[in-house]
């Protein structure tokens, strides 16, 4: 670990390693692999949540770009206590179709099949509890089936009790993170209280880390954050920056970089990873 950070080289070593800990370590995903879940007869759609280090890391972005990636039927949920901008960026037509999740769960809840993924929103004004939105988590992997995918933006709220609503049902984490100096030191209370809910083990298996670029630049964090969580997490994804997903509006996928893309397929391809390894474990 570099000086940048204004940190010790060992600003980690509080945080055990999977091997300390007697668990098999879990190397980076390689984004060239495709990675093949098995189902069977009860198998139920995976859920990723994706959490922010801090407010401003890409959540969104982060969340929608695993739907882009995914061939799977998918459903995007805004788990944000006071309402994200998942709605907003994402991209036509799918946002002609967006729900608002308090009014999908009460309702048919019918998805988009038309586009091969539903966006449900949250309203600002609405009075929903986490109790809620796990419900709506809940009703979401039911109606994808054993060959969907859920992901929920919980947005920068871990440890908050929306995000346990969220996180208490998840079979993976993303961490989003940004690469402005220091902000890695934003990674240790998020870290530890990841490692309060999951242990190292939970940790190592299925946590990953995605650092993003929301500047043009080096990019100075994603190598040293890889050395040091090395065992600690599943794997350290950087996501370069992209025009198209800094400017703030609706994405246009024809207009992604490849180098966007390819971080997306790495983070999917590592939690697929995971949900395989766990799949043989049962």
């Amino acid at each position: 670990m570099t000086g940048a950070y204004g940190t010790s080289p060992s600003y980690l070593d509080w945080l055990p390693t999977a091997a300390a800990a007697d668990t098999e370590p879990v190397a980076a995903a390689d984004p060239a692999q495709e990675v093949v879940v098995e189902d069977g007869p009860t198998a139920a759609a995976p859920i990723i949540v994706v959490a922010g280090a801090h407010g401003g890391s890409g959540t969104s972005v982060v969340a929608l770009l695993l739907a882009m990636v995914s061939d799977d039927t998918v459903v995007v949920l805004d788990g944000t206590p006071v309402g994200g901008d998942i709605s907003r960026r994402t991209p036509a037509p799918v946002a002609q179709t967006a729900a608002v999740w308090s009014v999908w769960l009460t309702g048919d809840r019918a998805l988009t099949t038309s586009t091969g993924w539903t966006v449900l929103g949250r309203d600002r004004r609405d009075d929903a509890s986490p109790s809620h939105l796990a419900a709506a988590v809940t009703a979401a992997r039911a109606a994808v089936g054993g060959h969907g995918l859920v992901v929920v933006d919980a947005g920068a709220c871990i440890g908050s009790t929306w995000f346990d609503a969220a996180a208490d049902l998840a079979d993976h984490i993303v961490v989003t993170i940004d690469d402005r100096p220091g902000a890695a030191n934003a990674a240790r209370p998020v870290l530890t209280e990841l490692h309060r809910r999951l242990g190292i083990a939970g940790m190592g298996r299925s946590v990953q880390l995605v650092v993003t670029s929301q500047r043009p630049g080096v990019d100075h964090v994603t190598g040293p954050l890889a050395d040091a969580l090395t065992g600690r997490v599943a794997g350290v994804v950087h996501l370069p920056y992209d025009a198209e997903l800094a400017a703030g509006v609706g994405i246009d996928p024809s207009q992604l970089s490849a180098a966007a893309l390819g971080a997306a397929i790495a983070v999917l391809s590592g939690s697929r990873a995971h949900l395989h390894r766990e799949a043989h474990r049962s």
